[in-house]
């Protein structure tokens, strides 16, 4: 039996998405007490953190144009380059914050342009079935660089040091985006194939016009870009502080490190999972498992220090349900997206997505600083969730069509 070619496709994504968003941010992370071992302040890797995340929303803002004028194809293939450009500037950086910032605005172009907001796009051309499946394994890409990038980055910074190990992984970067470049197709037409399971039965997509806008009512906008607004809130700074949470909560820096390495393999894991659940059982299905799994995950913080159990307990929950998150704008989007307007749907969900974690990222430190806890956050993040999963339950209770799977 001949295999479908989607499904290089679906290698490419994942290859992509591990590049543009993997180790533009979880991997690149695993860097910063180096670099302020190297020299800069704790303000000034602040400084290169946010400046990726401005550039990154004002790419995703520009991002129908910029795919006007490119092909998905060269689109990304660029975002991947500008991710080796990036790591090439970090490695012959020395110290310079001003190279570190120019190479972080890249990385932000990186994530904007190569972001799930393209590569759901071209897998919706490519999967008529199976689609959310091969979200979860696009959106694993991240997973895979929070497990294995901590090892890989110390490895590299012992052996050779900190600017050669940047160059390294440029090189690395390189041929993977090659890779990409090799593999990825626009759409199914231009191998001379129809979409997988058209065969079956299941519907294509339809033609896609960049608008940079849709015609959905303002109330569903609000609807659900606050739910991907919240996701964001959680999916961004949840994990980024796990470290501080685990550590501020009575763990050894070691047992922080093996605990957020075991969510992250869980987060990978399931991440390819409630992709396979939502195309089997619907969206909706899928948001309450996960988002409940999440939920309870999120008040145990509150239980932290309180033995090893305990622990075991909120590192199995985060990681189930951390997985939804950067599933769910693509998820929404093929649910209420009109008719050849999903491209433009997702991009607005992802911004609200991003936009949630670009701004919740000031309120753990700051929480912290006020009430000297980092649990709060949390607790704050799941009445957060909850209101949430109310809204989501709310829609597809009125709308149960369009929260069961398509077959």
């Amino acid at each position: 039996m001949r295999i479908h070619y989607c499904w290089a496709i679906s290698v490419a994504c994942t290859t992509a998405i591990f590049v543009c968003i993997g180790l533009v941010t979880n991997g690149f992370s695993m860097y910063l007490p180096y670099l302020v071992d190297n020299g800069l302040s704790d303000s000034d890797t602040s400084i290169i953190v946010n400046v990726r995340g401005g550039i990154s929303l004002v790419a995703m803002l520009l991002i129908h144009k910029y795919y006007d004028m490119v092909s998905a194809r060269l689109g990304v293939f660029i975002a991947c380059l500008c991710t080796a450009t990036a790591y090439l500037l970090y490695g012959l950086a020395n110290g310079s914050l001003a190279v570190y910032v120019i190479g972080s605005a890249l990385a932000g172009v990186s994530y904007g342009l190569g972001s799930m907001i393209i590569i759901s796009e071209i897998l919706r051309k490519w999967f008529a079935k199976d689609f959310n499946l091969s979200i979860g394994m696009a959106v694993a890409g991240t997973g895979i660089a929070t497990v294995i990038m901590p090892i890989i980055v110390e490895m590299m910074v012992e052996s050779h040091g900190l600017m050669t190990s940047f160059i390294y992984e440029a090189v690395v970067i390189l041929i993977l985006s090659v890779i990409v470049y090799a593999l990825l197709r626009d759409s199914p037409e231009e191998k001379g194939l129809k979409p997988y399971g058209v065969n079956e039965g299941y519907e294509p997509e339809e033609k896609v016009v960049f608008r940079g806008k849709t015609d959905l009512p303002r109330p569903l906008w609000m609807r659900f870009g606050f739910i991907c607004f919240v996701m964001g809130c959680i999916g961004g700074p949840g994990l980024v502080f796990l470290s501080m949470l685990f550590e501020t909560t009575g763990s050894s820096p070691e047992t922080a490190a093996i605990s957020i390495s075991i969510i992250g393999l869980l987060m990978t894991i399931n991440k390819i999972a409630i992709g396979r659940m939502m195309d089997k059982l619907g969206t909706y299905h899928g948001i309450i498992l996960f988002g409940s799994i999440l939920t309870i995950g999120l008040l145990l913080t509150v239980l932290l220090g309180h033995g090893d159990f305990v622990r075991y307990a909120i590192i199995l929950l985060l990681g189930i349900g951390f997985a939804m998150m950067m599933v769910c704008p693509a998820a929404f989007a093929k649910d209420i997206a009109l008719p050849g307007q999903y491209f433009d749907t997702v991009r607005g969900l992802e911004i609200a997505y991003v936009l949630g974690s670009f701004l919740f990222a000031l309120l753990p430190g700051t929480l912290e600083t006020l009430v000297g806890s980092y649990v709060i956050s949390y607790i704050i993040m799941a009445a957060l969730l909850i209101v949430s999963l109310i809204l989501v339950t709310d829609y597809y209770r009125h709308h149960p069509k369009q929260g069961r799977a398509h077959q």
